[in-house]
């Protein structure tokens, strides 16, 4: 029997900035509903390799050689006018920063509606019902209020959702999404990841998944493709990965992983903290903050109260740590 085409297929990948080589000869494939994660520190190349994929290098940024195919079709070479026919209806894209990733003068919803409109969806009320049933989709609360909503009235997880629901539009057969939760605090992380496979197992989406975090690609990805300075230096399923190592730098990985680490042991206290009476003989309050509230307005609405009554008091020369998840305050 014959087995099924890839969904992508990436043979001996060589990209180059301003002539010099930073991915040398990549090779790897993705099947039909399956999720494949390319894993790295930072400059590895994998950012790199996922933007060449989709005809998206940077200036200066160039493909030297080596084929990619879509399915049955190779689009290696192609041009940016023809990449754009297939960006978003056949490969989506979820960009690394929430923040930067959103053009913070328009409505997320007109930005949702935008990759519809370029794609031939022309009816504006149709492309309106579209957004809000992505926006619902992904999991927002209130998709009308949201779609009228600017970025910055969006948590870091709320938009990171937003750039999913553009991803998805389309329905394309693969996703990339391009170190989709570096920007997020762990319990926002996990609902954006359970998100992703809810999608992969509703849709049979495939999943090119880019991180630095091995932790999370043992987690979420069949198989494991280990990049260090532009090269895969070793990949396969996930779990032979993991469990028998065969390059030292995968090793490495995996010992400076914090999920696969034990012998955990908390920090001394620093020494402004193990005598308090010491402490509040010396260091006076340098701030005092008491029963601070803050709203928003909402159009057509009553006012969002996003910090109610908080108190807290730093000393002088002292640390004061707020923690919370995203959208907390």
């Amino acid at each position: 029997m014959t087995a099924p085409t890839p969904v992508l297929t990436a043979t001996d990948l060589r990209v180059s900035y301003a002539a010099r080589e930073v991915v040398h000869g990549l090779s790897f494939a993705i099947a039909e509903g399956e999720t494949l994660a390319l894993v790295g520190e930072s400059g590895s190349g994998k950012s790199t390799t996922a933007h060449a994929l989709l005809g998206l290098l940077p200036e200066g940024g160039r493909v030297e050689g080596g084929r990619v195919r879509l399915g049955d079709l190779d689009i290696s070479g192609w041009s940016d006018r023809a990449f754009r026919g297939i960006r978003g209806s056949e490969i989506g894209l979820v960009p690394q920063d929430p923040t930067t990733s959103l053009d913070p003068v328009r409505p997320v919803g007109v930005q949702v509606a935008e990759v519809l409109r370029l794609h031939g969806h022309r009816d504006r009320r149709s492309r309106n019902a579209r957004v809000l049933e992505l926006l619902d989709r992904v999991g927002l609360d209130d998709p009308d209020l949201r779609a009228r909503q600017y970025p910055h009235e969006l948590s870091g997880g709320m938009r990171q959702r937003v750039l999913i629901a553009a991803a998805i539009a389309l329905s394309p057969r693969l996703l990339i999404a391009d170190e989709p939760t570096s920007a997020l605090d762990a319990t926002v992380q996990r609902r954006v990841l359970d998100l992703l496979d809810e999608l992969q197992r509703e849709d049979g989406t495939s999943i090119l998944l880019v991180t630095h975090d091995l932790g999370v690609a043992a987690d979420r990805a069949a198989r494991i493709a280990v990049l260090k300075d532009g090269r895969i230096v070793e990949q396969g399923p996930s779990a032979q990965v993991l469990a028998e190592p065969e390059d030292p730098y995968t090793r490495q990985l995996l010992a400076d992983a914090p999920a696969f680490t034990t012998g955990f042991r908390r920090p001394d206290a620093p020494p402004f903290l193990r005598d308090a009476a010491a402490v509040a003989a010396e260091k006076p309050y340098e701030i005092v903050a008491a029963g601070l509230v803050k709203e928003f307005r909402v159009a057509g609405r009553e006012r969002f109260r996003a910090v109610d009554d908080v108190s807290f008091r730093v000393r002088r020369g002292t640390t004061h740590a707020l923690v919370g998840e995203s959208g907390s305050g």
